[in-house]
């Protein structure tokens, strides 16, 4: 029997967050620790060598308190017909722990234009998803989030490279009819032999426009690929 995939990649990601939060809707500060596993698969179908299809799945944990944070899985598969464009589409479950709400399904839908420069080390990407929300804590709807991301590769030797990075994703709510989330995020991704990834990032959480929720998040995520 032919193998119809081929895995390209198994990724194991274990993360160290630092939680400074203004909004007594996210709890207390705190310390979070998260463990993340994703599989990459590539079709050998012939026609599609674009075509590629990842499962993941993320745990979180509040490390002062060891409650169960949350929790998700979710699979996408993804085209890239074109260097400088990809679409593709996903679902995802969240089941949330203690200080959030139940659980949610997520099917969803993306479209990103993306380009290189620079001899292809600069690379902007706008990521654009629309999401029918699932949930078992509120009315059911759309939301739509695009998030810009801009990285530069540093290539330091043959077997380490570092690419600092910036994104920005923003979220509108049709149930509502409002943006209503802002996450920025800046890191550094350190690549040593192609196979060993560590990630320190600093992502700021608001809303907007209201700005009543703010978060601060510290952390490092390392990854280990197979």
């Amino acid at each position: 029997m032919k193998l119809l995939v081929k895995i390209i990649s198994l990724i194991a990601i274990l993360g160290f967050t630092s939680i400074g939060s203004s909004s007594n809707a996210f709890g207390d500060d705190g310390y979070q620790t998260n463990a993340q596993i994703k599989i990459k698969a590539k079709t050998l179908l012939g026609w599609d060598n674009n075509m590629f299809f990842e499962a993941e799945r993320r745990d979180a944990w509040d490390t002062d308190s060891d409650h169960f944070y949350e929790h998700w899985e979710g699979i996408v598969g993804n085209v890239t017909p074109q260097e400088w464009f990809e679409y593709g589409v996903g679902y995802r479950y969240i089941h949330a722990g203690d200080k959030k709400h139940g659980t949610e399904h997520r099917p969803h839908v993306f479209v990103t234009p993306q380009t290189k420069l620079m001899g292809d080390r600069l690379k902007i990407s706008a990521r654009n998803k629309l999401e029918y929300r699932v949930r078992d804590f509120g009315n059911d709807g759309f939301q739509y989030k695009i998030k810009p991301k801009i990285s530069y590769l540093i290539p330091a030797t043959d077997e380490f490279n570092i690419s600092p990075y910036v994104s920005d994703e923003i979220a509108y709510s049709m149930i509502k009819g409002d943006w209503h989330n802002n996450e920025v995020e800046a890191g550094l991704e350190f690549v040593v032999n192609s196979h060993y990834i560590i990630t320190p990032f600093y992502k700021y959480i608001s809303d907007i426009p209201s700005g009543d929720k703010k978060i601060s998040m510290w952390g490092v995520n390392g990854g280990v690929s197979f």
